[in-house]
């Protein structure tokens, strides 16, 4: 999945709400409490517009389980779902304009992130060229290659009887807009945990990665 950079580190940097200790309160209550559904919320903070199979298979759950998990994810305004060609893909609230939705739900599925960088690699390959790189069955690049063009992710171009592919410049265009809504989504998150009492404390900042730890009370 694309990775969040320089400018996501920057956008976190910085104090998690406080809440004050001691302070009187009523239980506290959160979706993310349950351990199963913070799982699910975590695989599509790192891969957003994934299929439900592909957040199954990763996360270890059954289909139903996780179809549900999504559903109470959903109505607590924590993810959202578009439909893509007959088909659902959930993503964190906020964290993927619209527009570049099609082009995650793409670098989501599996192989296509893999042709995509191999394409960038070996710029004006072939797809029998692509196939020769990987281990992987030559329909599965075919189709991984029609639906990154599809996507505005690569570009064909005839040369003589080849057809050659190269990158376009849309993943480069989807992560600038990442970085752009991922402050504001940061910001929110942090501020939606402090409310729900669940004392939200970034941990890691090393890299491009984002960690965050929640306390519970009672635990």
């Amino acid at each position: 999945m694309p990775k969040i950079g320089g400018a996501l580190k920057r956008a976190v940097e910085i104090r998690s709400p406080e809440v004050t200790r001691g302070q009187a309160r009523s239980r506290p209550s959160s979706v993310l409490m349950n351990d199963n559904r913070r799982k699910i919320y975590r695989y599509i903070c790192l891969h957003p517009c994934s299929r439900i199979d592909a957040i199954a298979l990763k996360s270890g759950m059954s289909r139903s389980s996780v179809s549900w998990h999504l559903v109470m994810l959903i109505k607590a305004g924590y993810a959202e779902t578009f439909r893509l060609e007959g088909t659902n893909v959930y993503s964190p609230s906020g964290l993927v304009p619209r527009r570049n939705v099609q082009a995650f739900a793409v670098l989501a599925r599996r192989h296509r992130l893999e042709i995509y960088f191999a394409v960038t690699e070996h710029t004006g390959s072939e797809a029998g060229e692509l196939n020769t790189l990987m281990p992987i069955g030559q329909n599965i690049v075919k189709t991984s290659l029609r639906d990154l063009g599809i996507a505005g992710l690569i570009t064909k171009v005839m040369d003589g009887r080849h057809v050659r592919y190269f990158p376009s410049g849309g993943y480069e265009e989807i992560l600038s807009a990442l970085r752009q809504t991922s402050k504001d989504f940061i910001r929110t998150l942090l501020k939606r945990m402090a409310e729900e009492h669940l004392e939200p404390e970034i941990i890691n900042l090393k890299g491009v990665n984002l960690e965050i730890e929640l306390r519970f009370l009672g635990r």
